[in-house]
C-alpha cells in the first residue's frame, strides 16, 4: 500500500474498522455519522454522507449543526487530509454545545490541530495499540492496514465510560 493512499483525501470511501465500532457501541448507540460514506458499516440512525457523496443524505457535516435535542453518541471518522483540522475544530465547538463525540484520527501529535483542538479539548484519548485496518481500500490497493498509528479521542461528559469502553485497545488518557 503506498503512504498517499492513506494520507489525502483524494479516496473518500475508506470504512471504518469493525474493532472500533464494537467499542463506540459500547459507549452508546450511534445517533449521527456526520462523516458517513455510502461503503460504511456504522449503523449509525443518521448518517451524513457529506457534498462529495451522491444520494439523499448529501449532508455537509463541517457547516451543519449536529446538536439538536435528543441526539445521542456521534462518531465521525473524517478523511484524513486536508480538511482534518476543520473536522476536529468542529468537534471541539459541537462538544462546547453540548454534543458528545467519538472521533477516529491519526495520533499526529506533532501537528497544530493536535494540539489545538485535542490537547486541553479533548476529555479523553485512546492512543490505539497497534495499526488498525480501515476497510474498502481504493480499486488499485491491496492492503488495508494503516501507515500510521490512530487515536481515538472523546468530547463528551462521560470520559470514564468511554475510558472504559477502550481500556483494552490501547493507552487510555482522560482530561
Amino acid at each position: 500500500m503506498t503512504a498517499a493512499a492513506l494520507l489525502t483525501s483524494t479516496w473518500s470511501h475508506w470504512t471504518s474498522p469493525d474493532v472500533v465500532l464494537h467499542r463506540v457501541r459500547c459507549l452508546a448507540p450511534i445517533d449521527l455519522d456526520p462523516c458517513g460514506n455510502a461503503n460504511d458499516e456504522v449503523r449509525a440512525a443518521e448518517s451524513w454522507r457529506g457534498l462529495q457523496h451522491p444520494g439523499p443524505h448529501g449532508i455537509d457535516g463541517l457547516t451543519s449543526r449536529w446538536l439538536r435535542p435528543g441526539r445521542g453518541l456521534i462518531y465521525a471518522n473524517p478523511m484524513f487530509g486536508r480538511k482534518l483540522p476543520d473536522w476536529t475544530a468542529k468537534a471541539v465547538e459541537e462538544g462546547r454545545g453540548g454534543c458528545e463525540i467519538v472521533m477516529l484520527l491519526p495520533a499526529r501529535t506533532d501537528t497544530k490541530w493536535w494540539h489545538d483542538h485535542v490537547v486541553g479539548q479533548a476529555q479523553a484519548r485512546c492512543f490505539w495499540r497497534g495499526r488498525l485496518k480501515f476497510g474498502n481500500p481504493p480499486p488499485a490497493e491491496r492492503s488495508t492496514t494503516s501507515t500510521f498509528p490512530s487515536c481515538i479521542v472523546y468530547w463528551g461528559h462521560r470520559p470514564y465510560a468511554f475510558g472504559a469502553a477502550f481500556e483494552d485497545a490501547g493507552e487510555v488518557v482522560i482530561g
